[in-house]
């Protein structure tokens, strides 16, 4: 695209007119002065448009949310003639527009950006998607350049480290860890024994209890072997306030943090995404775990099941026994009575949340005095403060 100065056109056809209408020399003159810098500008701007490449240097191409890119872009004159004006803008996705203007009165020298910027959200980002602006030496005509170099960055969840503190639980303060391991998976079974006043009724072996006569007690394997399952909520009513989508992006970093720590503790994890598609993941190995960042790469909060449907609607998946962990932003009433039902029918839950809404506090509250154990995720996570926020977002360039 070419644009033109108008003031310039305008000055143009007054000396042409004075021209033509007085006559003379002089008028000539200027008229022909005029008209050679409209065509020498003319010139400029089209050889720079032809001779001038754009590179891209980057040292990284995956990140975590929150981590500063850096890259180099080096813009290369081989016009061998001065470049008086330039401003590039970086449109790579949701980076924002990332303008820099620059001048070069020196023919024939490359321009070199050092560019840094951090990206709080998820996904794939091409920085090397650019648009130039190029003018002349007079500024008469202004032409554009798109350029495209494929140059994309990854940006996955960040892992943070989790805290294994003490917490309060039923009955005293526990390790976070154990809390966990604390609840059982039929699965894991190694052997039997006979009930000794203590046991747990849930661990009764009903089937060979009632052949022998007699009530006899299941012994989970705690560690090896040991499953839970993970409810995360990514439905898109969470994030109506999130414009910028910081809020989603703290529940996802703690939610894929978590799942490494279980994974690190030898536990077996099965996630449920409550998604506009819902999703099922089990994660057991490295391998499964590099699967589950590789879908939070580019999912997003897009859900419309309320998330207190969408454990129901998976309960069946899972033997009561077994541990369920709750992420989600907030504890509306619904939610928190329904949590209340499934343990009294003998689900172990965990309730891990973001929001310091009224609301939520409230049904927090309901839930600890129902014994199901609540958890600030802002409060188990190493590098973050108690508010979960991230600092302000940092650009810097130079040239």
């Amino acid at each position: 695209m070419l644009k033109v100065n108008i003031n310039f056109v305008l000055i143009l056809g007054i000396f042409i007119a004075f021209a033509l209408i007085e006559g003379g020399s002089l008028p000539y003159i200027a008229c022909y002065g005029m008209l050679s810098i409209f065509l020498l500008s003319l010139l400029h701007i089209i050889v720079l448009k032809l001779l001038i490449f754009v590179q891209i240097k980057q040292d990284e191409k995956v990140k975590e949310t929150g981590d500063s890119v850096k890259y180099t872009i080096i813009i290369k004159n081989k016009a061998f003639l001065p470049i008086p004006y330039i401003t590039m803008e970086n449109r790579g996705k949701s980076i924002g527009k990332e303008n820099k203007s620059l001048i070069d009165d020196t023919a024939g020298n490359d321009i070199t950006i050092e560019s840094e910027i951090r990206i709080f959200t998820r996904g794939i980002y091409d920085i090397g998607n650019m648009n130039l602006k190029i003018m002349d030496i007079f500024r008469v005509f202004q032409i554009q350049k798109n350029v495209n170099l494929k140059a994309e960055i990854k940006i996955y969840p960040k892992i943070f480290n989790i805290i294994n503190t003490d917490f309060k639980g039923s009955d005293g303060p526990r390790k976070f860890i154990d809390i966990l391991k604390s609840s059982e998976d039929i699965y894991a079974i190694k052997d039997i024994q006979k009930y000794k006043p203590g046991d747990s009724l849930r661990r009764i072996h009903w089937k060979v209890s009632a052949k022998q006569g007699e009530l006899y007690v299941k012994k989970p394997e705690r560690v090896s072997g040991y499953r839970i399952s993970v409810f995360l909520d990514m439905n898109r009513d969470n994030m109506k306030l999130d414009y910028k989508g910081l809020e989603e992006e703290r529940i996802i970093d703690f939610c894929a943090s978590l799942v490494n720590y279980l994974l690190i503790n030898d536990i077996k994890v099965r996630i449920h995404v409550n998604a506009s598609k819902p999703y099922e993941f089990d994660i057991n190995t490295r391998e499964s775990f590099n699967f589950f960042m590789e879908f939070l790469l580019m999912q997003k909060s897009d859900g419309t099941k309320k998330l207190e449907e969408f454990i129901y609607e998976n309960l069946f998946k899972q033997d009561n026994q077994s541990a369920s962990l709750v992420i989600c932003h907030g504890i509306a009433n619904s939610m928190a009575s329904t949590l209340i039902k499934m343990y009294n029918s003998g689900y172990s839950i965990y309730v891990f949340y973001k929001s310091d809404h009224i609301e939520t506090m409230q049904n927090i509250s309901k839930l600890e005095n129902s014994n199901i154990e609540c958890f600030n995720s802002c409060e188990i996570i190493e590098g973050k403060n108690s508010t979960g926020g991230f600092v302000e977002e940092d650009v810097r360039e130079s040239v």
